[in-house]
């Protein structure tokens, strides 16, 4: 059915300068540049010579080239990624346009060559059924992109209308981490709709979400639903987005709204606190979204699944798609994604459990000469390791990670492969492609380092648990002798421009799934 709301559109601004004479008159060409072109509702990939191409981000676009007077646009290919091409209609497109080739949801055409003015025209997404939708939804793969495979592939044998990721699609921000979950979401046969997780934004990971996946803060009518994508990211809503969330409600009016981001204003889990860090900010959301009687709210960032009722608003967290689980199976610590099925009379929420596939525990060790050698498990367990018990300190001033942790210290595994010098880095990497820098003094801890970070190992073992069913390890951890290692800890151990002064979370340091130390020269 047609939707009358304003949707935010997608349009391209294309200017041609050089020129021919032609019956008199000048007629001028140019070619493409980055600066001619401009989108709105959807973010530019590409421009070459002749071919442009976008992501769309919203299921409705709108697309306007402007030719200069005087000027002509020669032939151009446009490609539109994102859409369900099965179901979008084309209309106002120019005599002689043409549809090159059509992927599942990939758009290629063929344009005329267009005179002077402004030549608008749209694509529009037909749901699958008139009565209803049903969408897709997963948060917080965080870089477990074999989990993620098994979800994507789940869902393309599915009937479903678009997918949405709720955010941690990465575990650090890193371009590199984005190129690979992008890789794995690309196969999905329907459009993908997504929001930023803090995670996401590590690092230079904002910019790096805007290149993968276009604007944090979006909104889009389909069918008669619309739909607000709000960022969250920084652990809540500031006075700039709570502005345009609320725009964006009042331009909703009386259709039924349903809000998706990452941070949940409430942590689903009573006394926890994995929710915006800002008491203000959360009572600020929680009253908008009852005073436009949103249908329903959905978010990740706490790693389980659960749905909850908050004054007839709807409040569903899913945080499965691969993270390490924060709750037992039965209250809803499980991998998964959510199939929701909205109509005019209700909503359905029909968790699907995933197998995770297990993760191959072994270790690279590299030196600054790439003599390499790999450690399996077993290997861990024939080397010399202590134990000791030790918990971490988080951003946001819990502390996690209680237990004994049983390992071989990082100078002994380091010594495998000839040691590290001072003048050398220590990069360890996580198997979801995380990274940290260690410096010489957390390898071998002089007399005022040691008491603050302790003895500096790798587990292979957390209380009685090894990997696989210790889904953290093996795990790096700091364990000096009163059994704490904080963030004032952290600072106090950090060389400049490595750990602390990167991201101030001891927690961090703590890598997990550890599957590379590598020593580099330092620059």
């Amino acid at each position: 059915m047609h939707i009358s709301y304003r949707v935010r559109t997608l349009a391209l601004t294309l200017l041609v300068t050089t020129g021919i004479l032609l019956g008199g008159g000048w007629i001028f060409f140019h070619t493409i540049t980055l600066a001619d072109v401009s989108v709105q509702g959807g973010h530019l990939i590409g421009v070459t010579p002749g071919h442009v191409t976008v992501r769309a981000d919203s299921p409705n676009l709108n697309l306007s080239f402007q030719v200069p007077l005087g000027g002509l646009l020669t032939s151009q290919f446009l490609t539109i990624h994102n859409l369900a091409t099965e179901r979008v209609l084309l209309s106002n497109f120019p005599v002689g346009t043409r549809v090159v080739l059509s992927h599942a949801t990939i758009l290629y055409l063929a344009l005329p060559p267009l005179t002077s003015g402004i030549h608008t025209f749209s694509l529009w997404t037909q749901p699958l059924q008139e009565d209803e939708i049903t969408i897709a939804v997963l948060g917080d793969s965080q870089g477990f992109n074999e989990a993620l495979s098994v979800i994507v592939s789940d869902i393309n044998q599915r009937d479903v209308d678009f997918v949405l990721h709720l955010g941690d699609i990465t575990p650090s921000g890193g371009f590199s981490q984005y190129a690979a979950a992008a890789s794995v979401l690309n196969t999905l046969t329907v459009p993908l709709y997504t929001t930023p997780g803090n995670h996401d934004i590590k690092t230079n990971g904002s910019k790096n979400y805007n290149h993968f996946f276009g604007n944090k803060n979006t909104a889009f009518a389909y069918d008669e639903i619309y739909f607000i994508g709000v960022d969250t990211s920084s652990l809540g809503i500031n006075a700039s987005i709570q502005e345009w969330l609320e725009g964006q409600l009042q331009q909703a009016e009386s259709h039924p709204i349903v809000v998706f981001t990452h941070v949940p204003p409430i942590d689903p889990r009573p006394g926890y606190d994995h929710g915006f860090l800002d008491s203000q900010q959360t009572d600020a959301f929680l009253a908008l979204m009852n005073e436009y009687n949103v249908t329903l709210v959905m978010n990740g960032h706490v790693h389980l699944y659960n749905a909850t009722s908050r004054a007839d608003v709807l409040y569903l967290t899913s945080g499965g798609a691969g993270a390490a689980l924060v709750a037992d199976p039965d209250q809803g610590g499980f991998h998964h994604y959510v199939l929701v099925t909205i109509s005019s009379q209700e909503v359905i929420l029909q968790p699907q459990p995933i197998e995770c596939p297990p993760l191959l525990v072994s270790l690279e060790l590299r030196n600054a000469v790439n003599f390499t050698m790999t450690l399996g498990l077993h290997d861990f367990e024939s080397l010399a390791s202590i134990q000791r018990w030790g918990q971490y300190e988080n951003l946001y001033g819990n502390f996690r990670g209680s237990g004994f942790y049983h390992g071989v210290l990082i100078s002994d595994l380091l010594a495998l492969i000839g040691g590290m010098n001072s003048n050398q880095i220590l990069v360890v990497e996580a198997h979801d492609g995380f990274q940290q820098t260690y410096g010489y003094a957390n390898v071998y801890p002089n007399a005022s380092w040691y008491p603050l970070q302790g003895d500096f190992l790798l587990a292979f073992q957390y209380n009685t648990t090894s990997p696989p069913e210790w889904t953290d390890g093996p795990r790096l951890a700091f364990l000096p002798l009163d059994g704490v290692y904080s963030n004032l800890d952290c600072e106090a151990t950090s060389y400049p421009g490595q750990g602390y002064y990167i991201y101030p979370s001891a927690g961090a340091r703590w890598v997990r799934t550890v599957i590379r130390l590598q020593l580099l020269n330092a620059p």
